[in-house]
């Protein structure tokens, strides 16, 4: 289905080209004069001089999902997918743009039917799955907060818009802010940023363990003798928001993999059962409370505060 309007869930194709009248008849210059240097290749397939090809359109409007369509010169600044080389496909989450089909793969499409291939092959790698949300059973009793924390809906596609939401969040702190504490014996904000990646990496580590049928009791971490020995204070911000966008990124992309067999599957972690899909909710939650104490005590600008 083809929608002019914004979705909550849909494709958004961008174009290696800007809008406007007199670019669009630049650009079919181009194309018709020099197609072998025209830098957009989403254009040269799905185009031809009077528009765009009805056995695109026909593709499009079968596919189950929404597709929008944006130039270069109207791609959104988001963190996350700032600089992503282009042409490209997003997954727009209610607003949120995550990277889906890269300029790399788009430009190896040499026909229609190439892209057509991608595009109906990414679709299907995503696993079946149903939105049935863990049980109490399924995890430690420590951990219902984090799990009740989490909307309803596709645990997957959760985690992808929350990434996105993140990035831009830290994206917008001051330098001057990233070694802030609120009282002298808690993190700095680049500490609670270190804590996230490192419990992130140790939480998909359990699921992949356990995913695979690996169920080897994995023993339990201290949260304050990582952050004690990492150093954060002494790493720029901008380092872990790149490894967060790269560790979140593969972890939803091996997550999209998981089907109700494969969730359903479970270990012992810190001495309790915990199942995969308990894991990926624990994931969630536990990151929406860090960044919900980031944003109320860290990133809220209080009138005193003077950057020391």
């Amino acid at each position: 289905m083809v929608e002019e309007s914004p979705a909550s869930t849909a494709l958004v194709f961008v174009y290696n080209a800007d809008a406007g009248v007199f670019n669009a008849l630049g650009d079919l210059a181009h194309k018709m004069l020099s197609p072998e240097t025209y830098s957009c290749n989403l254009c040269a397939i799905t185009y031809a001089p009077l528009g765009m090809r009805k056995r695109w359109k026909r593709f499009l409007e079968s596919l189950p999902v929404a597709v929008r369509f944006l130039h270069r010169n109207e791609l959104p600044e988001q963190a996350a997918i700032a600089g992503a080389p282009l042409p490209a496909v997003f997954l727009d989450r209610g607003g949120f743009l995550a990277p889906w089909i890269g300029a790399e793969e788009l430009n190896a499409c040499e026909n229609l039917d190439d892209l057509e291939r991608l595009i109906r092959a990414r679709l299907e790698s995503v696993a079946p799955r149903t939105l049935r949300r863990p049980s109490d059973s399924e995890y430690a009793p420590f951990y219902r907060g984090y799990v009740e924390r989490v909307p309803e809906g596709d645990i997957v596609e959760t985690l992808v818009s929350q990434g996105t939401r993140t990035l831009e969040t830290l994206a917008g702190v001051p330098p001057e802010r990233e070694v802030y504490r609120y009282a002298p014996d808690k993190w700095s904000l680049v500490e609670v940023v270190g804590h996230l990646v490192d419990t992130e990496w140790i939480f998909v580590y359990r699921a992949l363990r356990f995913a695979r049928g690996d169920t080897t009791p994995l023993p339990g971490v201290d949260q304050d003798v990582l952050v004690s020995g990492a150093g954060f204070d002494r790493r720029p911000l901008a380092s872990l928001i790149r490894e967060f966008n790269h560790l979140r990124r593969a972890s939803t992309e091996l997550f999209r993999g998981f089907d109700d067999r494969i969730l359903d599957r479970s270990g012992e972690a810190s001495g309790a059962l915990v199942t995969v899909r308990a894991l990926l909710y624990i994931i969630a939650g536990h990151h929406m409370h860090h960044m919900d104490v980031l944003e109320e005590r860290y990133l809220r600008i209080s009138e005193d505060f003077d950057g020391d």
